[in-house]
């Protein structure tokens, strides 16, 4: 009885936990993210082939062969610029997945992810109309400007899905431990051991926010971009190992106070 119990127990929250991926989020989710795998593709080939011709006007340093370097250069950042928009768009979509959990938050990130996809929309129509080395670079450096703001986008949107996708877990662990506590199966001297729980779910909280905040770092235009995403994966490190103790807790409870 008891092992059928935890079975059943388990089982259902693990479809739970499941079940927040199996959205129809999810599914459009694949789809953008296909696409964005495909423009990668097409930029890295594109990418070889200005690599190529840059190489070869090196050599031989021709009209021609200077020609065949500036439309390779105009080519790959604008494939680049489409795998960009790519890669965001998924993001952008990703985040619908747990968006409930903190739907201010997730649109202001949304928001910024759609406002960065315009601007590369616009850019290429710019590169498509540039035809010398010069305005290339030009073009060049505004991006370098903006590309910090970029990093800080995605960065922040990552962290803000990942708070949200261990938020809604946090809710189904609670939900699961009043379950067991007010099931008849369980022993009532039991109750004490649920104790600690709320405990750690404030530490949970704690370190998403703590995640959260380290988003909102400094960056400077034009600067290399300062890294927070590797310090906000301690944070964010710090909750699943709390929500793996709070899952552990439950566990031996079923299993030492089992009727």
């Amino acid at each position: 009885m008891l092992l059928c119990f935890l079975i059943i127990l388990f089982t259902s929250f693990t479809r739970q936990v499941l079940a927040q991926e199996a959205t129809p989020a999810a599914g459009l989710f694949e789809t953008y993210k296909t696409d964005y795998l495909f423009q990668q593709k097409i930029y890295q080939e594109d990418y070889l082939d200005y690599f190529r011709k840059k190489q070869i006007h090196t050599q031989y340093g021709t009209l021609i062969t200077q020609k065949d370097k500036n439309e390779a250069t105009i080519k790959f950042l604008i494939t680049r610029n489409t795998m960009l928009k790519a890669y965001l768009l998924a993001l952008r979509v990703k985040l619908d997945q747990y968006e409930a959990q903190n739907p201010t938050d997730t649109e202001i990130a949304q928001i910024g992810l759609s406002k960065l996809e315009e601007w590369l929309v616009e850019q290429n129509t710019i590169l498509s109309s540039i035809n010398n080395e010069s305005d290339t670079s030009e073009w060049a450096e505004t991006f370098k400007n903006k590309y910090t703001d970029i990093q800080q986008q995605i960065y922040t949107s990552l962290v803000q899905n990942e708070a949200n996708q261990k938020t809604l877990v946090l809710k189904d662990i609670k939900k699961l431990a009043d379950d067991i506590k007010n099931s008849p199966k369980i022993k009532p001297e039991s109750q004490q051991w649920f104790s600690s729980l709320p405990t750690k779910s404030d530490l949970v909280i704690s370190a998403l926010n703590d995640a959260l905040k380290k988003t909102q770092k400094s960056q400077y235009s034009g600067s290399n971009f300062q890294d927070f995403y590797s310090e906000t994966k301690i944070d964010l490190n710090k909750a699943n190992g709390y929500l793996a103790e709070m899952v552990s807790n439950l566990k031996s409870i079923v299993v030492k106070f089992s009727n």
